[in-house]
Parts: C-alpha cells; structure tokens; sequence
C-alpha cells in the first residue's frame, strides 16, 4: 500500500496501480509498523510515516466513554434481572434481553 500526504498529514491509502488524486500530494510506501494505524494518526516526518500517539484529551475521551458503557451495561443487566424476577412473582414468563432493550 502507498500513502498519501499533504502537508506532512496522510490523506488517503491507495494500492495496487492507482495514482494520487491529490494535487500537491507526496507518495511513500506504507511501513510495517503502521499497517493498520488510523490514518489521522499517521505523520510524514523527514520523509518517512511516522505513527504519532492519539493527543491525551482523545485518550480522556476514550477512557471516560468506555466507563460510561460498563457503568450502562452493569445497570442493564440489574434492570433486566430485576424484571423478570418480578414478572416470576406476578406469575408471568420471563422477556428476553432482546425484548426488554426494546421495551427500554
């Protein structure tokens, strides 16, 4: 694969025979070590693609979103089990995970 940069920046990848469609634009070989890297996260430095880390107010994000979805998760399941044990004293069967996300 190829990458192309603009202002030190990667804007696309392309393979194979395809040609930059890009003015302005430089042309390097994807390196081993980024194969796979979000391309935001891919710099050109002296040449070179570099993989520079995510800046700390994205990883902040990322830490507090994945709190929130386990906090979410726990309190869906608690929500869920609660149900239908009171659906088990009322005398009714017990819904599915399917049927109380839809419910919700």
């Amino acid at each position: 694969m190829k990458l192309i940069f603009v202002e030190g920046n990667c804007v696309k990848r392309i393979s194979g025979d395809a040609v930059p469609d890009v003015p302005g634009a430089t042309v390097v070989d994807e390196a081993p070590g980024i194969v796979g890297v979000s391309l935001r996260l891919i710099k050109l430095v002296d040449g070179a693609p570099v993989a520079v880390p995510p800046p700390a107010e994205e990883i902040a994000a990322q830490e507090a979103k994945a709190d929130l979805d386990a906090f979410l998760r726990k309190a869906f399941l608690a929500a869920f089990n609660h149900e239908n044990r009171l659906r088990v004293l009322e005398g009714k069967p017990p819904v599915t995970r399917e049927q109380f996300k839809a419910a919700l």
